[in-house]
């Protein structure tokens, strides 16, 4: 069995009601959340920018896109975490 990675490249998607997305953020995990569990992001670019930085979320599911390995080539795997603002 081979090594974890120290992190995982993810994409976080803030979904809306009627499930559109409103805006996704790139970002490097140590650990996934789970379906359900709150996460903060604080984002560096909306601050920047001078948009509302710190989002308050919840976790409502996780995609992998993973491609498969042919000759010299490398696989890929993408991990999308959709998630939508937390009441309160």
């Amino acid at each position: 069995m081979g090594e974890f990675p120290k992190h995982t490249n993810a994409q976080i998607h803030i979904v809306e009601p009627g499930n559109e997305i409103d805006a996704y953020y790139n970002v490097n995990l140590h650990f996934l959340p789970r379906v359900g569990e709150h996460i903060e992001l604080f984002s560096n670019l909306d601050l920047k920018s001078g948009h509302s930085h710190v989002h308050r979320l919840v976790v409502v599911s996780i995609e992998h896109n993973v491609h498969d390995i042919s000759g010299d080539q490398t696989g890929h795997h993408l991990v999308s975490i959709f998630a939508k603002y937390a009441e309160g």
